[in-house]
């Protein structure tokens, strides 16, 4: 239940930031002449695209001062234009299909893909968080 309600929060931070970022002036921060350099926090996020948001709402989760920090007038990051690019494996869709893609296929195809770059520990975690029924 947690990790689908993750995954309702972001995609509708997503959807609203599109529309955002197709409004047809982006509002612009209004110049400060005066630097605040006493800004603390427990958490600084540079990005807000969907690695960004999840990392940002985990540490608020867990109870972090959070300060998130994007360049662009809306939220999204590369997320917005991955075009569904979160995979799965051993899903009821697959079964139901036909097709067999395990975990461990999951795993080796991303290594291959990622010319063996990716942290295979992280890439481990990463499937099995995504596994959807």
């Amino acid at each position: 239940m947690y990790k689908k309600s993750l995954i309702l929060t972001i995609a509708l931070l997503l959807v609203v930031s599109l529309f955002a970022g197709c409004a047809k002036e982006a509002v612009q921060p209004t110049p400060k002449t005066e630097v605040n350099s006493d800004v603390v926090t427990d958490v600084l996020v540079i990005g807000g695209g969907g690695a960004g948001l999840v990392s940002a709402i985990t540490a608020a989760e867990e109870g972090a001062n959070v300060i998130l920090v994007e360049k662009l007038s809306a939220v999204g990051g590369n997320t917005i234009i991955s075009a569904t690019g979160t995979t799965a494996s051993d899903t009821k869709i697959h079964e139901a299909a036909g097709i067999t893609f395990t975990v461990q296929d999951h795993i080796e195809k991303t290594m291959k893909e990622g010319k063996d770059l990716p942290n295979l520990e992280l890439v481990t975690i990463l499937v099995k968080i995504v596994m959807l029924d």
